[in-house]
Formats: C-alpha cells, sequence, structure tokens
C-alpha cells in the first residue's frame, strides 16, 4: 500500500526527565541496525538467515526480553531470561553481538551479549537513565562505537561511547528532549528526534562529532523514530500528520525532501527498522486487533504482510545476526514486571464538539508525567450518535513519552443530509486498569 499523508495523536511539549524506570505495558521498539554479515563471522558464528535476522522484545512470557527470528518469522528464539526488563535490541553490524538495555542491576543501563545470548555484560553504570526503550542503543556502521541516550543531565542528550563502553560522550546538549539516535551508513551522521523547536518532536540530522545539528522535518504533530536506509540515501521516520491523527510509516530523502506516507492504514503502525539490503521495512502495527505485532513491506509500501502473532506486544529490531548451531531454549513465565508508578498516575479525559465531517477532539491528560516511554488503550463508544452512521469507530493507543502529559486524539464524524438534534458519543481510555471516560458531541450543520 502506498500512500501520501496520515497521522496520529498531537504530542505537547515534554518537560526535563530524570532517572526513570523501563515498564512498558503496550509498547513498541523499533532500532535501526545495520548491513550484513562478512562470510568470516558467519562461519564462525554458524548459518545465517538470506536475509539476516530479527531480534526484537516482547512481553510474552510475563515480562518484557529480548528474541530472535528469522525473517520470515520462523524461528522465534528467547536470548534473555531476567525478572527485570530487558529489552531495546539493536545488532551489531557483523551480527555478532546484540547491545541492549536493561533495569536488571536497579537502573536503566546498557548492556551487550553475543547473538545466542551469552556473555551479557554492562557498559554503562550511572545514577540516572542510559535507556529508555526505542531508539536507544544503536551501533555505528562499523561496530566500533554505540550510541545512546541519557539522561544523566536531568535532560535526555544523545551520547556516543566506544563499543566496549569506553569514551563515553556527550552529542547534543539542549535544554529539550534530544533522543532516538540513528546512524547513517557511513558512520558520518547521526540523525535523531527532539523538541527543541516547540511543540512537537522533529527529525533532525547532525554529523557523527555533534556539530552541524540541522532539522529535516517541519509538523505541528509528531515526526520522529528516524532510520537511515543501507544506502544512505533515505530516512524512513513514524509520523502523525494528516487528518485522521493516526502514527504512519513515512520515507523522505536524507535532505528532508520528498517526505511519503508509506503504510497508509488507519491503526497505528509504529517505527520503522530496514532490512540489510534495503529492499524491506518492518515495523510494528495494532491493525489486528489492538496488540501491536511486527509486519513488513516492501521498501515502497507495498505487499504489507504480518510476521508475528501473539496476545503480547512484538517490537522488531532488523539486522544480520548468525544463527548459533544451539540455540537457547524457552523458559517459563514469569510474573509481570511492573513498576509503583503505574498506579500513581492517573488519567483524565476532556470530549470537544465538531460539526457533521468534521475531527471530534479528546484531550486526554496525565496527573503527572511518566519518566519512560508508556502506552494508553482507547476506543469508542456509541451514544445517541451510532458508530458507522455519525462517526467512524476507532480503537488504538495513545503513546506518551519521558516528560509528556498530554496527548490529543482525533475521531472523525460522519455528514448527513438529515436535520437532527445534536448527538454525542464517547472515548474510553483505559490504563493500569483504570478506564476513564469522556462525551464528544456532534452538532448538526443541516
Amino acid at each position: 500500500m502506498k500512500g501520501s499523508t496520515t497521522g496520529s495523536r498531537m504530542t505537547d511539549h515534554p518537560k526535563r526527565v530524570s532517572a526513570m524506570l523501563m515498564r512498558i505495558g503496550v509498547s513498541m521498539m523499533l532500532l535501526l541496525v545495520g548491513s550484513g554479515l562478512s562470510g568470516a563471522a558467519a562461519s564462525e558464528a554458524g548459518t545465517l538467515a538470506a536475509d539476516g535476522r530479527i531480534a526484537f522484545s516482547t512481553n510474552r512470557d510475563g515480562n518484557y526480553e529480548v528474541y530472535v527470528m528469522n525473517a520470515d518469522g520462523s524461528g522465534q528464539t528467547r536470548l534473555t531470561n531476567n525478572p527485570a526488563i530487558d529489552g531495546s535490541p539493536s545488532l551489531s553490524p557483523d551480527g555478532t553481538k546484540i547491545a541492549f538495555g536493561s533495569d536488571r542491576d536497579g537502573n536503566n543501563e546498557v548492556y551487550v551479549m553475543n547473538a545466542d545470548g551469552s556473555g551479557q555484560t554492562r557498559l554503562t553504570n550511572e545514577a540516572a537513565s542510559d535507556f529508555a526503550g526505542p531508539g536507544s542503543p544503536v551501533w555505528s556502521p562499523d561496530g566500533s562505537k554505540i550510541a545512546f541516550k541519557t539522561a544523566r543531565h536531568g535532560n535526555w542528550e544523545v551520547y556516543v561511547m566506544n563499543a566496549d563502553g569506553s569514551g563515553q560522550t556527550r552529542l547534543t546538549n539542549h535544554p529539550d528532549i534530544d533522543i532516538y539516535p540513528a546512524w547513517s551508513p557511513d558512520g558520518k551522521r547521526i540523525a535523531f528526534q527532539s523538541w527543541r523547536d516547540g511543540g512537537a518532536p522533529e527529525v533532525y540530522v547532525m554529523n557523527a562529532d555533534g556539530s552541524g545539528q540541522t532539522r529535516l522535518t517541519n509538523n505541528s504533530v509528531f515526526d520522529g523514530s528516524p532510520a537511515w536506509s543501507p544506502d544512505g540515501t533515505k530516512i524512513a521516520f513514524a509520523s502523525a500528520r494528516g487528518w485522521n491523527l493516526n502514527v504512519e510509516v513515512y520515507v523522505m530523502n536524507a535532505d528532508g525532501s520528498a517526505q511519503t506516507n508509506l503504510t497508509n492504514h488507519t491503526a497505528a503502525d509504529r517505527p520503522p527498522a530496514w532490512s540489510p539490503d534495503g529492499s524491506k521495512i518492518a515495523f510494528a502495527s495494532d491493525r489486528d486487533g489492538g496488540k501491536f505485532e511486527i509486519y513488513v513491506m516492501n521498501a515502497d509500501g507495498s505487499a504489507q504482510t504480518r510476521l508475528t502473532n501473539n496476545p503480547a506486544s512484538d517490537n522488531p529490531s532488523w539486522g544480520s545476526v548468525a544463527k548459533a548451531t544451539d540455540e537457547p531454549q524457552s523458559h517459563p513465565d514469569e510474573p509481570d514486571q511492573t513498576g509503583s508508578e503505574k498506579t500513581s498516575i492517573s488519567v483524565s479525559v476532556t470530549g470537544g464538539k465538531a460539526k457533521e465531517g468534521k475531527l471530534v477532539r479528546y484531550k486526554v491528560r496525565l496527573s503527572a508525567p511518566f519518566d519512560r516511554f508508556e502506552y494508553l488503550e482507547y476506543k469508542t463508544k456509541k451514544g445517541t450518535a451510532r458508530p458507522g452512521k455519525d462517526f467512524k469507530s476507532k480503537s488504538g493507543t495513545l503513546q506518551f513519552d519521558p516528560g509528556q502529559t498530554s496527548a490529543s486524539l482525533g475521531i472523525r464524524t460522519i455528514e448527513d443530509a438529515m436535520r437532527e438534534p445534536s448527538e454525542n458519543f464517547s472515548v474510553l481510555v483505559s490504563y493500569s486498569g483504570v478506564t476513564t471516560r469522556a462525551l464528544g458531541k456532534i452538532k448538526d450543520d443541516d
């Protein structure tokens, strides 16, 4: 499916964020990874799937763990087994290592392990968080460095370090949030997501040393989660632009021109990850039942195909990783790991009104900001207004970034030629077992 312009929710300008705990409910993490595995590395590590393998995080075992699978969705294998949360995997360019984030030592830090799950080693050690979900950590194309985001200065910034954890260096220095670093294939530039120009986040690019920071997108709604194509000519990203306020996967030239919608779907399609040869893009979507599953499509947006099918959320990272000869086995389910903060933040929803054929906008507010990425489920419910006749039914998730306290949701009404009184319908927003409801009104314009 090819498209033009579509989007999702609007985001507010987030405040500074300090240390955080990686406790994700319904989430999507997509990470840019490197190119193909060399012949030498392949011969040492075992066989390689024809199109590389996909590392992903999933809570199917009760809490988030790192898995790998073949490019066609087969061979899904668990690599980590920890009562804490392990997520945000990023494959090294030679396919022998996986960097990931974990709070197993009491704080969110960056770790690395061999591609078969062995040799799990901590790289960062800070009182503040060095890992916060999507887009961190990520390897440089030559495998010598790892970029990551950190809150060690009281605000999220982009850092880089050597692959062994040494030489940790700050690249961005701004009072607003800078996150989601993505290396260009030649290693000379890093794309990232920033709120520095007010309002919603935008996609920026900078030189690998932090100089030359330049804005690529310019919208009143969310643009972020950049991912470079393997040939360096394009950047895929997620955007909430468009009439139906729904997140879609977009692509643009590396200079920011020719921004094009690829997914064009009424459901939420989360940030992209390119295949090593640049012919395909993996993403996550809740289009088949409200839980995020992994999909793949051609680089032009055609042939969108589902790869996973689980009642939990699955979140991909595509790269070339060697298939170990003795793959680790799955382990028994573990109890859900949820932070106490989940129950201390309340949600309020305010409904708006609109004429037939327009958007009724709902405002969702938090009593306090999350210190991590969090997702709230929503759905419409009929009142005097009827779904399919007076408004379009809609369900999905709203993403809240660290520090964000409000988001907007738009529901499309349906215009008709009948004279009728004002009608209403509800939006229900659920979080941590609590559902909040708000009425929206449709005003007759006949």
